[in-house]
């Protein structure tokens, strides 16, 4: 399999980052210590492991996926991806797919980013936006009544 350096195995700690290789079927053939946790919410290893199994959000995507695989994308990025950790805590992961070493037998490298800080943050900005659209809505309920009742209740040169 692929030998990382420590300098890289550090700093793809530092970047708060998980990998695994993909073979060329699709099945986990390595991982780090960090992956199965992350991405899984589990510690034992996911060797052997479909990705689409680990990922159901990349189900629909294979094709994207064999284009990065055959070389003739990049990569492919799927962002904010929720984990429920086993402590109960969320985790948001941002998944970066890349080429692998196919004359390796290494179809992909899955990169795994710890986004929870981000992905909190975007979580409650949304779940403002939602209290304060059915605070507007609520908000414009009553004042439709109160103008109901103004009109039943007031002689109109008494109403603005």
């Amino acid at each position: 399999m692929i030998k990382f350096s420590d300098a890289m195995r550090n700093a793809l700690r530092e970047l708060r980052t998980a990998y695994a290789l993909v073979d060329t079927a699709g099945r986990i053939l390595e991982h780090d210590d960090r992956f199965p946790l992350w991405v899984a919410g589990e510690e034992d290893s996911l060797v052997g492991r479909a990705l689409t199994d680990v990922f159901p959000e990349i189900v629909g995507q294979e094709e994207a996926l064999e284009s990065v695989r055959r070389g003739e994308s990049l990569s492919w990025r799927l962002e904010y991806l929720h984990r429920t950790m086993p402590d109960g805590r969320d985790r948001y992961l941002a998944l970066t797919v890349v080429p692998g070493r196919p004359e390796a037998g290494i179809g992909l490298m899955v990169l795994a980013t710890d986004i929870t800080e981000q992905g909190t943050y975007l979580q409650q900005l949304t779940q403002s936006r939602n209290e304060i659209l059915l605070l507007r809505e609520r908000l414009q309920e009553l004042q439709s009544q109160l103008e109901s009742l103004l009109r039943r209740h007031l002689p109109p040169s008494r109403r603005r």
